[in-house]
């Protein structure tokens, strides 16, 4: 799940796949941040680095780089790139 969210939607845009990785509430919630975020860094990469899993609990640390090419959150496009963020997610 973790690798299809980011490969898929994340970084590929599919964000019709958000219907089958989460309950119908939810897919609504990510949607509200992923559609926007992929509008405002429109080039965003994410490499997986380390996925942990412990019975339904999976943790995951990824790269992330991308260009601020849209409003995000209120503030105008920069254009600054940013490269190798370290992020996490856990479900």
């Amino acid at each position: 799940m973790i690798t299809r969210l980011v490969e898929e939607v994340l970084v590929g845009g599919n964000l019709e796949a958000l219907d089958q990785l989460y309950t119908p509430a939810m897919a609504r919630v990510a949607r509200g941040w992923i559609g926007p975020f992929r509008a405002s860094f429109p080039d965003t990469r994410m490499q997986i680095v380390q996925l942990v899993s412990d019975g339904n609990t999976v943790a995951a640390r990824f790269r992330c780089t991308g260009t601020h090419l849209g409003e995000w959150r209120g503030h105008a496009p920069t254009g600054r790139r940013f490269e190798n963020i370290d992020e996490a997610m856990l479900r």
